[in-house]
């Protein structure tokens, strides 16, 4: 929602936390509405020791919600690093230092939407 605060410290219903879980079979998990994200495009590819990540996730399955082009949006992002019993690590893009970006959008990033 770009109409609301950009440093709020609470989550609203329009806000979504997205979880992509790195597999042979990626799957994307809504943490927002607790179930699995349905019409999901991912793909993982491996390139010198690297791991290469592409996902649609249609737009739909956030809800009611349009993006507006050429406006500021708060964004995260968080990679998760450990092993199927535990995380053992975890890089944020804009919150790196900072625990809690997950309920507190005051800590996420920007990113606006460009049309082509």
């Amino acid at each position: 929602d770009f109409k609301s605060g950009k440093k709020r410290g609470y989550l609203k219903t329009t806000d979504h936390h997205i979880g992509i879980k790195l597999s042979n079979k990626p799957t994307v998990w809504n943490w927002t509405t607790d179930k699995e994200v349905e019409g999901v495009g991912a793909i993982t590819k491996l390139k010198d020791n690297l791991v290469i990540l592409e996902t649609k996730i249609p737009i739909s399955s956030l809800g009611d919600f349009t993006f507006t082009p050429n406006v500021i949006y708060s964004f995260e992002a968080a990679l998760d690093q450990g092993d199927k019993d535990a995380r053992k690590n975890q890089i944020r893009w804009n919150s790196a230092n900072n625990d809690g970006f997950h309920n507190n959008p005051g800590m996420w990033g920007e990113m606006i939407i460009r049309m082509r």
